[in-house]
């Protein structure tokens, strides 16, 4: 199943009062999708899981934020103002080039090159905290750890040394990637409990402006300040 990019989100969030998303991830805390979803004035309203061997995806579901300062930030990401100086409610920046970083994306209707920067992984929104741990439980993985570790040993006390060498390091492998989803499902509940994402001061130092191929194609609203981050 293909997952949702940044853009193809971007683009599902039309100003529509309810807007309901398939083909989310399902193994992370939606902090990329819902950051994206804050962009555009929308907030969390529910996450259904896929059903199991049925084919049904996870569905995301999102309601417009009727908050003044939502709906600012969603009408400037739908048609930025990037002169320089410009009052900005979303910090954004030009890609120079050369340059890669992950997590980039370009927003529907923006010039090629400019793009918003993400939040540290500590500043990301996060689902609540139900929806993070029914999404990133590490118990299926140890359970399968268990079950591999006791088919090695039988394997094992049958002299089959391959089989059980080849069940362990699987086991291994399955106990390692528990103890990962569980220190992702921790950083993503201490995220969901409502520590606010620090608010970046105004000013800050002018990006560069864009390349000229970039400038050419509407690139000469050259980057504004750092912005401000609401």
């Amino acid at each position: 199943m293909n997952m949702l990019r940044p853009e193809q989100i971007a683009a599902a969030l039309d100003g529509s009062p309810r807007v309901e998303l398939s083909g989310v991830p399902t193994r992370q805390d939606l902090g990329h999708e819902l950051w994206v979803a804050r962009l555009y004035g929308y907030r969390f309203e529910s996450y259904r899981p896929s059903a199991p061997r049925s084919g049904v995806p996870p569905v995301l579901t999102l309601v417009l934020d009727q908050d003044p300062l939502a709906r600012r930030r969603a009408a400037w990401m739908r048609a930025p103002d990037l002169r320089p100086g410009a009052d900005s409610p979303v910090e954004w920046a030009w890609l120079t080039a050369g340059q890669w970083l992950p997590n980039l994306w370009t927003p529907p209707g923006w010039p090629p090159g400019a793009y918003p920067v993400p939040p540290t992984p500590e500043q990301l929104p996060s689902a609540p905290a139900d929806v993070v741990s029914d999404r990133l439980s590490p118990y299926p993985l140890v359970a399968l750890s268990l079950v591999l570790g006791t088919f090695s040993g039988t394997a094992a006390s049958q002299e089959s040394s391959v089989l059980a060498a080849v069940l362990g390091a699987l086991a291994v492998a399955a106990a390692l990637g528990a103890w990962q989803v569980a220190r992702m499902r921790e950083r993503a509940l201490r995220r969901s409990f409502g520590r606010p994402a620090p608010t970046r001061p105004p000013g800050g130092t002018q990006p560069p402006p864009p390349p000229p191929t970039l400038r050419d194609q509407g690139g000469d609203q050259s980057s504004d300040p750092e912005g401000k981050q609401r």
